[in-house]
Formats: structure tokens, sequence, C-alpha cells
């Protein structure tokens, strides 16, 4: 029977010590090893697209160096960036009301954009009849009553639209 109370002790040892392992003690820190999380990128900033006005495209036309410049030429470069057409009086009442100066004699000089508001002022720059910077070819359309063919500004002519 000693045999028998020694199996119960040590049967009785191993649970409690099973039971204490898993129910009462803390577990051993194990050291896990720790990686490096991968650096975050910020989102890149949302930009709007301004496209440039008409003082910085002339301004950007003729570079650093011209920045006070007469009206002819910043006339020079309005017409070389395809900018809606000026009509030539008004640009000479505007710039020129009491004629232009004489030969030899220095033309004022202004920024790009003294320019464009003296264009603007005058009603001389921006897009007239919302086409104005656009030439559509209209091809001849004949028919009867104009003659032997008639065009579209015929038409407008006559009343028509």
């Amino acid at each position: 029977m000693a045999s028998s109370n020694i199996l119960t002790y040590v049967l009785l040892g191993g649970a409690a010590y099973i039971a204490y392992e898993y129910f009462f003690s803390t577990p051993a820190v194990t050291a896990t090893p720790v990686t490096p999380a991968a650096p975050v990128t910020p989102a890149a900033p949302v930009v709007a697209y301004v496209p440039p006005t008409q003082a910085q495209q002339l301004q950007t036309a003729a570079g650093a160096g011209g920045t006070l410049l007469n009206a002819d030429q910043w006339g020079y470069y309005w017409v070389q960036l395809g900018l809606p057409a000026v009509d030539g009086n008004g640009w000479q009442s505007t710039f020129f009301p009491n004629g232009r100066p004489p030969s030899g004699t220095a033309e004022p000089t202004m920024t790009a954009a003294a320019y464009v508001s003296a264009l603007q002022g005058a009603g001389l720059a921006g897009y007239r009849r919302g086409m104005g910077a656009f030439v559509i070819p209209v091809p001849i359309v004949r028919g009867r009553g104009f003659g032997s063919h008639y065009t579209l500004g015929d038409l407008r002519r006559a009343g028509g639209h």
C-alpha cells in the first residue's frame, strides 16, 4: 500500500505543478525581435493648376531682363504668344492718345501688368464674343440672291444669324 500512497502523492504533486505553471505563475518573458516600421512617406499635397495670367505670360516671354518695356515691345510679345488680337486703332489711341513721340525720342516704358491693365481698361484685351482669339475658316457657299456666291459674313450683314 505504501507504493499506492507514493503514487498518489506523485500524481497530486504533478497535477499541482501543472496547475501552478498554467494558471498561477506569470509566463516567462521572451525577447521577440522588433522590426522597425517602414518610414511613412507623407502624401503629396494636392496642387490645383492655375494658368498664368496674360501679364505673367508676357513677362515670361520677355525674360528676366525685360521688366520695363515700351508698348511696341510688349505688343511684339503679345503677338508672339498668340494672345487675342488687338484692334490697331484702339491700341494706338490707348498708348499714344496724342500721337507717337517724335523719332529718336524714348517712348514711355511700363511693366507687363501695366500694359495688360491698359489694354483691359480700353476693352482691348480679352476674348470678345467668346471666340476672339480663334479664326474659323468658313467655306464659300454657292447660292442665289447675293450674286454667284455668298459667305457667312454676307449672311450676317443681310440680317441672318
